[in-house]
């Protein structure tokens, strides 16, 4: 079930990959060297542990990927993850040491990263997922996250033609991932496996949520009938081994009827 985690979201260890000096550049310099920084994503790997944390506040490190600076050492091949592949860097502003970019990732969505200039190297301070838009006539489902839970009116989703309007209610950041399961999947067996699920489609990807703020998650088209599951793999900050939340509850089904 391991290869199920967003581990693309890790990908962003690599945005802070270079070190600046800020003697007297102009704004203008600082957003080419913060734009040519984000489109340098994917090049970290867990094996570059020490560079990553180099280039990340802790803010970031307990916030976003749900580790503490010792435990992300530890725990490299989670906190670092695998790559992705940039498919568009926008949006860049600079004002005086902080700097903000939106990142398009392959397979992923967008994110819109805070950059701070410390001891003169950029730094990753911040990670939010940007919204989509809801299509004009597409119905809207409430979808609340929490510690460890998916809070929804399953009767809203059974006709397909939705899209999910999430707040997170919770403490920690959190995800919503929903993919396609074949009828009668066992989800907690799927996840206890470290083998991948036969049957399973992505669906989309929403994310990720930090505590208190809202988001959507808008599917390409209706959805097909069938099962669906709901997951969250952000890892747990309070547990020390940092257990994925789905491994904690974190998971629900919904179907969608013919």
């Amino acid at each position: 079930m391991k290869a199920w985690t967003i581990v693309i979201l890790a990908s962003l260890l690599a945005v802070g990959a270079a070190a600046c000096s800020d003697d007297g550049k102009s704004d203008e310099t600082k957003r080419q060297e913060v734009e040519q920084l984000a489109r340098q994503l994917p090049a970290t790997g867990p094996e570059d542990v020490d560079f990553f944390l180099e280039h990340m506040t802790d803010r970031v490190l307990e916030e976003f990927f749900g580790y503490t600076r010792d435990a992300c050492r530890q725990q490299a091949a989670d906190c670092v993850g695998e790559a992705g592949t940039v498919e568009r860097v926008s949006n860049t502003t600079v004002s005086g040491d902080s700097a903000t970019t939106d990142i398009t990732i392959a397979d992923f969505g967008e994110l819109h990263v805070t950059f701070v200039l410390e001891d003169g190297t950029w730094k990753v301070d911040r990670i939010e997922g940007v919204p989509r838009s809801i299509p004009e006539g597409v119905d809207h489902v409430d979808l609340t996250l929490d510690e460890f839970s998916f809070a929804f009116d399953a009767a809203e989703t059974s006709g397909g033609h939705f899209a999910f309007v999430v707040h997170n209610s919770g403490e920690q950041t959190h995800e919503a991932i929903i993919i396609k399961v074949p009828e009668g999947f066992d989800v907690e067996a799927a996840l206890a496996s470290d083998s991948e699920p036969a049957g399973v489609t992505d669906v989309a990807f929403g994310g990720p949520f930090a505590p208190g703020t809202d988001g959507t998650v808008v599917f390409d088209g209706d959805l097909q009938p069938g099962e669906y599951v709901l997951l969250c793999f952000v890892p747990d900050r309070n547990d020390p081994e940092r257990t994925p939340h789905a491994m904690k509850g974190m998971w629900a089904k919904f179907t969608v009827g013919g």
